[in-house]
């Protein structure tokens, strides 16, 4: 797997995240795990691109 396919799969699954919690049904707690799950799935993403744009001792990993 290549960076480019990795960048977009974890887009993918924010979104996949994203449309599973607008299927659940609104309580208070559905809503606390809901609002975790779809910060930790976004945050994948957000995390592995900082990580690929990251300098390690003068160097470039992109």
């Amino acid at each position: 797997m290549d960076a480019e396919e990795l960048k977009l799969r974890t887009k993918q699954f924010a979104i996949d995240v994203a449309r599973l919690n607008q299927s659940l049904t609104e309580n208070r707690v559905n809503n606390a795990y809901c609002n975790q799950i779809v910060r930790s799935a976004s945050s994948t993403g957000a995390n592995y691109r900082a990580a690929r744009r990251a300098k390690i001792k003068g160097r470039s990993y992109q």
